[in-house]
């Protein structure tokens, strides 16, 4: 499961898969890494804001000022879709709860 800070992200959000020119600055660094052709990302109109599975971009991460949450969830081969919506709709309302 990934959180982004919703209200980071500009225009529409696209799952897609990273060329050789996609790059991102993850959470906890502060130079860009480049990602590998094929992995599975996020993009928004300013760029790559997840390595989907594996590394976060510092733009979006969610901080105390966080306000609107973008939660998104994956599988793997063997997890049954179920598992994984399941895992979604508990993390979405754990949130809610907490926020109330």
């Amino acid at each position: 499961i990934g959180l982004f800070d919703l209200d980071k992200i500009s225009g529409k959000v696209e799952l897609t898969l990273a060329t050789d020119d996609h790059q991102m600055i993850p959470i906890g660094k502060n130079e860009p890494i480049k990602l590998a052709s094929g992995t599975p990302v996020l993009k928004d109109s300013e760029g790559v804001f997840s390595a989907v599975g594996s590394r976060d971009s510092a733009r979006t991460m969610i901080t105390s000022e966080t306000k609107s949450v973008l939660i998104f969830s994956w599988g793997m081969k063997g997890v049954e879709p179920a598992v994984v919506d399941s895992a979604l709709d508990e993390c979405a309302r754990e949130i809610l709860e907490r926020s109330t």
